[in-house]
């Protein structure tokens, strides 16, 4: 099959009330159900623009879907949020998404806060590298929040040396917590970590290593 549809003013309001708008553009959707039942579609949106949710809107964005395996790359700007991701999920993971910033009641109605920086998954679809910069400001969701926080630094997943430092300051997860800063290194599966955390009913300090073995985790 192949469908176009060309926006003019679009309210995606009348499906999620959350969401209200008028949307412009053009969508493109072919596909094709082959014999095995799996679905082999492209989807692309263009020339985005008008409002949502009270907020201009432009951008672009695309998807291919083989099966199991998906690729596609958007750019989205939403009020005063941008958003550039790019990336590809098959037998390995590839993404790479720059937020510059994603302001978070742009995007999530209950959401407050800004978020900055960039985040990278590579390797195995199940067992990613990690490699962050984010740092976030009087960033709140639902019942968790934190006043500020920065995680920055690359941990490869069964191999290598890497170092992830997480620091924040007014968490609130489930316990606040004045303050929390934590160092893992080396990489998921061998892991050492050290972390001080502080609130009003005290202060901890942990250290300890994490190993896998096959299926068993030790330490």
């Amino acid at each position: 099959w192949t469908a176009k549809a060309t926006l003019a003013g679009f309210d995606p309001g009348y499906f999620a009330p959350d969401w209200p708008g008028a949307v412009n553009g053009v969508v493109l959707f072919s596909g094709v159900r082959r014999d095995n039942g799996s679905l082999l579609a492209d989807v692309e949106a263009s020339n985005l623009g008008g409002t949502l949710r009270g907020r201009a809107l432009r951008g672009r964005g695309k998807l291919n879907i083989n099966g199991d395996n998906y690729a596609g790359d958007v750019a989205l700007t939403l009020g005063n949020s941008r958003i550039d991701a790019r990336g590809r999920i098959a037998a390995g993971i590839d993404i790479d998404a720059n937020l510059s910033p994603l302001q978070m009641n742009d995007l999530l109605p209950d959401g407050r806060g800004s978020v900055r920086g960039r985040l990278k998954l590579r390797g195995a679809r199940n067992a990613p590298d990690i490699d962050v910069d984010l740092r976030g400001d009087g960033v709140a969701f639902g019942e968790y929040r934190a006043e500020r926080f920065a995680a920055k630094g690359r941990l490869p997943w069964r191999n290598g040396n890497g170092m992830l430092v997480v620091d924040a300051q007014g968490l609130q997860l489930g316990l606040p917590l004045s303050s929390l800063r934590a160092g893992l290194r080396g990489s998921v599966e061998r892991l050492q970590f050290d972390a001080d955390a502080q609130s009003e009913f005290g202060a901890v300090t942990l250290r300890g290593d994490a190993n896998k073995q096959g299926a068993r985790w030790q330490g």
